[in-house]
């Protein structure tokens, strides 16, 4: 059984009367509205690279996503009129069946950074995002560690002038026809804040540790989590460099 999922909806709003009246107002966002999914649980059929065990290609592999989607902050409350779900442009139902289909699909992704790519594109295709945070975790993306995961923030260019209410099925016909044979790398709708934040959890390592002398003679088993920014993402491997920090303190 796949593990559970869990689906946030965050909306703040600002329901303080007018300074110039007596009357309660609409409500208007006091930030943007958020759709969050927490700990999406996908199956990699095509894998996702590169192996712990060093396969090409890689073999499928489980995976966890977590997605937050900032929307514009004109959305909800312009919905409130007829209070459906149409009016939002977009829901978290379809939103999580539109992403499983991408990442599950036939696409060959070569990183954890196209993947992330790819989901944000789909995701573009609506007007009402504006903005994107993602995160893949690969639990079995390293033999030494507990895991490794990708993270990526993404924002729109330029502005919208008007809010275009799209129907509950674009998202899914986006995700099956226009991403599911590979994704558009020359697309400039989708802009990330350049960092791709590569994070490994519970790296075991044998080193010098104390200040004892018998804690300067003997090494010792540790567990260290490492956050790794600002990298050449054509060459960076976190397989490499897990079995580098390995090597170095376990020889």
């Amino acid at each position: 059984m796949p593990k559970s999922e869990m689906m946030l909806v965050a909306l703040s709003y600002d329901h303080s009367p007018s300074p110039s009246s007596n009357t309660m107002m609409s409500p208007v966002p006091l930030y943007p509205d958020r759709l969050t999914i927490q700990n999406l649980s996908l199956h990699l059929t095509k894998g996702l690279g590169p192996s712990s065990f060093g396969l090409s290609p890689p073999p499928p592999c489980p995976a966890t996503l977590s997605v937050e989607i900032q929307l514009d902050s004109r959305v909800v409350p312009s919905s409130t009129g007829d209070d459906t779900m149409a009016g939002l442009g977009l829901n978290y139902s379809s939103t999580t069946n539109a992403i499983r289909a991408l990442c599950e699909g036939e696409t060959t992704w070569r990183s954890p950074a196209h993947m992330l790519d790819g989901i944000a594109e789909m995701l573009w295709g609506f007007e009402v995002v504006q903005g994107v945070s993602a995160t893949v975790i690969l639990p079995r993306g390293l033999l030494p560690a507990e895991g490794v995961s990708y993270s990526r923030r993404y924002s729109r260019t330029g502005s919208n002038t008007s809010i275009r209410s799209l129907p509950i099925a674009s998202i899914a016909s986006i995700a099956s026809d226009g991403l599911a044979t590979g994704v558009d790398d020359t697309d400039t709708r989708v802009e990330s804040d350049g960092r791709l934040t590569c994070s490994i959890k519970g790296l075991r390592a044998r080193t010098i540790i104390g200040l004892h002398p018998h804690e300067r003679r003997t090494k010792q088993w540790v567990e260290v989590d490492l956050c790794i920014r600002d990298y050449d993402e054509e060459k960076w491997s976190h397989v490499d460099f897990a079995e580098e920090v390995y090597e170095v303190n376990c020889a």
